[in-house]
């Protein structure tokens, strides 16, 4: 499950994991493990997430398809009693490591369990489909379960306010503070499963966390409460426009909605739209420019619904290119028509931590019927040479894609799109100018753009697990800030998986017809004007390595638009906004103030750690201090 296989082997080993009787076996081993010392029982756990975990192109299923995810959900529902007494006499002191991936693994599969729970066929009749799943998740989250989340949902705000560690910016809070990555965004999938499910246990979870502020006098942060909702709305949404695909067409099915910024063919302006995977194709959404109704939610589509701008076929698509960092890829398609194929492409910047790779995940498995004619998953690397070039860094502590509040005499501030990078001892933000991206000339993003394959941080040990990254929508969430925020390179993912899918149901025709398409992708991919428009009319007599070199280079004098860069040594303070909205103040000598807005609470706290990090690092920097002001 968690190694280079062939998807053969895969879909068996996870159909025999999802059997009720192997489960209980399973469980029974289980149930003898120290948990809380050891990670034995983590790694069960974690293999059990992967193998509940449904296919983004897998149908919904029958009832019985809930049956193991009863089985995990009654061993949780019993782990969960055995914890959360550990969390009642934990008041001044922490997690140690191991329990620390215990709760993590935890809420990681009760997160699976809340994702695959509404992958289910219950009934023809669809009005009654809610109030079924709302019963499905009141058995699968019982109130013990619900206790733990809370626990651990306070216990992330204890970390991050230096509750346990007191006021200075130690190393052990840096440490705690890497130990529970990953685990803040499983909390906020759950909360908005839970809340979209099932509101009746909406109001206990909010309860308790109330109770947590009153008693426990542990701020409750409103960005995390404010990123839970906007997932949860999110929900409402997809289900609002699934059924309006349904009107035109009953079997097309969504397999991921998410808010992104997009760069239409490299040369238009970034737009803000909604990015729609279905069975049949990729559409963007545009809100219409009229007032939106200020009464009706977002998804009830008042006055009007949204309209599709962009439309691309499955069949179209050439390629995903992973960027550098964990919010950016981009997509290829084909353009030209049969005579004269090329690749044009789409940048997409993901708001929300974890929308980039489920996008991918959902566009590999819709391109085609198996993993001979899906598009391949490929690396960027003009955007990490651009970066590490004018950072001067060869590790990258942190690269986030965020706002940066501009002044203007007499005006509110200018929110300018930004990439923001912390390396160990600076800080840049850059602007993108993405219609001077190239993608990879040679369909591996190996060769000129370099040897070294990962994302951010320094050179990684080869770990297969990351070729495999696509089939685990969360291995972002487990990096670590000085190895890398994004994941490691997938350059070339079909050598790792086998070459004919052994259970592969394709007549001769449909077989000749996808074989067509992966010619004409091929095609498209390596012809010149997917090169870039300057390698492309730069005239006859250049090779096509002379014309790939051209755009490199213009890539990397155009790409990036340095508007600020401040050492870390002159840094004098750093305000967290106790708000809804995820900001972050950095000032320095000079009345010099950079002020951020973030695209989701995630990315900001992942800056509040990893600052917290670098500041304890330094060995000439001061001993940093926190003073948590009221309302913060």
């Amino acid at each position: 499950l968690v190694l280079p296989a062939s998807e053969y082997n895969r879909n068996d080993i996870r159909k025999y994991m999802q059997s009720p009787t192997i489960l209980q076996r399973i469980m029974t081993v289980l149930h003898i493990i120290s948990h809380l010392d050891c990670n034995a029982g983590a790694k069960c756990l974690r293999v059990l997430s992967v193998a509940m975990t449904p296919d983004p192109d897998q149908p919904p299923g029958d009832a019985g398809r809930l049956q193991p995810l009863d089985v995990c959900s009654n061993y949780l529902e019993q782990l969960s009693r055995r914890v959360v007494p550990m969390f009642n006499t934990l008041s001044g002191k922490t997690l140690t490591a191991p329990m620390q991936t215990m709760c993590t693994e935890l809420v990681r599969l009760f997160a699976t369990i809340a994702r695959a729970t509404p992958h289910t066929h219950l009934t023809k009749e669809i009005s009654l489909v809610p109030q079924l799943l709302e019963g499905i998740f009141y058995r699968l989250f019982p109130p013990a379960a619900l206790k733990l989340l809370v626990h651990l949902a306070v216990y992330d705000f204890m970390v991050d306010g230096g509750v346990n560690t007191g006021n200075f910016i130690s190393e052990s809070y840096v440490n705690q503070s890497q130990q529970k990555l990953g685990m803040r965004d499983y909390l906020h999938e759950v909360f908005a499963h839970i809340f979209h499910r099932c509101p009746g246990l909406k109001y206990d979870i909010l309860e308790r966390l109330a109770t947590a502020q009153v008693v426990q006098r542990i701020p409750t942060r409103l960005s995390f409460l404010k990123a839970t909702l906007d997932s949860m709305n999110a929900m409402f949404y997809s289900g609002s426009w699934q059924l309006e695909l349904q009107k035109k067409n009953p079997k097309e099915r969504i397999l991921m909605m998410a808010d992104v910024d997009v760069v239409y063919e490299m040369n238009s302006k970034v737009k803000n739209r909604k990015m729609v995977v279905t069975t049949h194709d990729v559409t963007y959404l545009e809100t219409p420019q009229e007032a939106r109704c200020q009464v009706c939610p977002p998804d009830q589509f008042c006055p009007k619904p949204p309209v599709v701008e962009v439309r691309r076929e499955h069949a179209h698509l050439t390629r995903c290119v992973r960027g550098y960092g964990w919010q950016m890829f981009a997509l290829g398609f084909m353009k030209g028509g049969a005579k004269d194929p090329y690749e044009a492409a789409d940048i997409v910047v993901c708001h929300r931590s974890g929308d980039a790779e489920r996008l991918m995940a959902a566009l590999h498995a819709a391109s085609g019927p198996d993993v001979r004619f899906r598009i391949p998953i490929q690396q960027d690397a003009v955007m990490r040479d651009n970066v590490k070039k004018k950072s001067h860094a060869d590790e990258v502590v942190l690269l986030t894609y965020a706002k940066r509040l501009v002044p203007r005499p007499l005006l509110d501030p200018e929110q300018r799109d930004c990439i923001l990078i912390l390396t160990e001892t600076d800080i840049y933000e850059f602007e993108p100018n993405f219609q001077h991206w190239v993608m990879p000339p040679d369909g591996t993003g190996d060769g000129i753009w370099g040897d070294d394959k990962t994302s951010i941080g320094p050179k990684a040990k080869e770990d297969p697990i990351d070729e495999l990254a696509i089939y685990d929508d969360d291995a972002n969430q487990q990096r670590k800030h000085r190895a890398r925020v994004g994941l490691g390179a997938i350059t070339r993912f079909h050598d790792h998986v086998i070459d004919v899918e052994k259970d592969a149901k394709l007549t001769k025709a449909e077989e000749a017809k996808w074989k067509d398409v992966k010619d004409a992708r091929d095609e498209a991919m390596t012809a010149t004007k997917a090169l870039g428009q300057v390698a492309a009319s730069s005239g006859g007599g250049l090779t096509k390595a002379a014309k790939v070199m051209r755009a490199v280079e213009e890539a990397h004098r155009h790409l990036l638009v340095q508007h600020e860069h401040q050492p870390l040594s002159l840094l004098k303070q750093l305000e967290f906004g106790p708000d809804e909205e995820s900001t972050l103040t950095m000032h320095f000598p000079g009345g010099v103030k950079i002020d951020i807005i973030f695209q989701d609470d995630s990315a900001r706290e992942s800056w509040r750690e990893g600052l917290a990090y670098v500041l304890n690092r330094s060995d000439t920097a001061s001993q940093w201090t926190r003073d948590w002001k009221s309302g913060g």
